[in-house]
């Protein structure tokens, strides 16, 4: 098998990762103690979490 048959994926030329933001990486925010509860608090809608 040649490299041309095992490489179907067109090649994007078109990205730019200076435009693209990235996120806070969970594993940040997860070893946090604060940033974990105000996360599991504010953002999600479960009453269990409610006084974390």
């Amino acid at each position: 098998m040649s490299r041309k048959t095992q490489n179907k994926r067109k090649k994007d030329s078109t990205y730019h990762p200076e435009l693209h933001t990235r996120d806070v990486n969970s594993r940040e925010i997860f070893k946090n103690d604060t940033l974990a509860s105000q996360f599991l608090r504010n953002y999600t809608n479960i009453p269990l979490f409610a006084n974390v």
